[in-house]
This record gives structure tokens, C-alpha cells and sequence, in this order.
């Protein structure tokens, strides 16, 4: 188990002071990188000064498929807090592009596993070739 947290949040540059100010008492975190973070629409990272936590947040990409994705969540409770978490098939899709972009084994091997229970093939299917995963997506359905 990896002992860091995966966050995707939507951002505007206006709301990276307010956020440094929620996270600034208990993490560590620097406003020049979510800055930059958020105009590049990448990851930055912050880290929980008493448990050395690591926390990712990964700014939504403006693209027509991020948007969705982001829709799609669902409301959850794990352990008493309420949060949101990715559809399944959102996170097959986002884990065969990271697999793409890195050359991850360890992002096919989970999206094998996601695969082994009930999932919207309709879906998959079309948004894999926008995202330029149907290759990767076949042969983990293998």
C-alpha cells in the first residue's frame, strides 16, 4: 500500500490562495506550485506535516471527456467521511492512459483486475479511441 492520496479537483487560478490558506496549518504546501499546477492543468503535491502523508492533487484537465469524468463521480462514505470517487470505467480509462504515457505494468494490472467485475462496455468503447486506448483496452479484456 502506498501511503499517499489521489485527489482530481477542479481549480480556478482565483481559488489557489483560499486553498493554501484551508491546507496551509497541516500541510506542507506551496503556492507557486498549485499556481503552476493549475495553469498547466497538472498534479502538485502536498504533504501532511505530522503523518508525512503524501496528498496529489491532480487538476482537472478542460477537456470534454475530464469534464464527464468529473460528473460521473460518485458520492461515497469510507470510514465515516463523505467524499466522491471515480466511476469505474473513468478509472479504467484515466489508468490505460497512464499506462500509455508511462509504460506502467502496474496501471495494466489494475485495470485487468477492474475489468473482472460488471462494467459499461458501451462507454469504454466510446470513449477508448478518443482517448487512443483501444488497443490497450483489448488486449486487458483478454
Amino acid at each position: 500500500m502506498t501511503r499517499d492520496l489521489d485527489f482530481v479537483i477542479a481549480l480556478p487560478g482565483q481559488g489557489v490562495p483560499g486553498l493554501v490558506r484551508v491546507f496551509s496549518a497541516d500541510f506542507y504546501i506551496d503556492e507557486d506550485a498549485v499556481r503552476a499546477a493549475v495553469s498547466s492543468q497538472r498534479m502538485v503535491n502536498l504533504m501532511h506535516l505530522s503523518s508525512a502523508i503524501k496528498v496529489d492533487l491532480f487538476i482537472r484537465k478542460d477537456t470534454r471527456y475530464r469534464q464527464l469524468e468529473f460528473e460521473r463521480r460518485k458520492a461515497v462514505e469510507l470510514a465515516g467521511v463523505h467524499t466522491w470517487i471515480t466511476s469505474r470505467e473513468d478509472l479504467i480509462l484515466s489508468k490505460l492512459v497512464w499506462s500509455r504515457d508511462t509504460g506502467s505494468e502496474l496501471q495494466m494490472r489494475d485495470v485487468r483486475a477492474l475489468l473482472k467485475d460488471a462494467v459499461d462496455w458501451p462507454y469504454l468503447r466510446h470513449w477508448a479511441p478518443v482517448l487512443d486506448v483501444v488497443a490497450m483496452l483489448d488486449e486487458a479484456a483478454k
